[in-house]
């Protein structure tokens, strides 16, 4: 009976991480997309002002996120990209 346990609970880590891989290969996959489309492009809000341009692409593989970097006069600013 413990080692069926034990089995189950290896089985258990084993797929949380194949399933965290694959959540940090779609974030990197995405990150690329994302420069392809974004960089170097002007930055607009909903209003129709400007942000400025795009300089760079960062991602945090560990928790999912994209964050594009623009830069206005001079000066940067990340903006969260959802």
């Amino acid at each position: 009976m413990k080692s069926i346990m034990f089995l189950k609970m290896i089985l258990q880590f084993v797929i949380t991480e194949i399933l965290d891989f694959f959540r940090m290969l779609y974030t990197f996959m995405a990150a690329l997309g994302l420069m392809e489309i974004l960089l170097d492009n002007e930055v607009t809000a909903s209003d129709g002002t400007s942000l400025g341009r795009t300089v760079d692409i960062e991602s945090d593989l560990m928790q999912g996120e994209i964050t594009a970097i623009v830069e206005n006069q001079g000066s940067r600013r990340p903006i969260p990209v959802e």
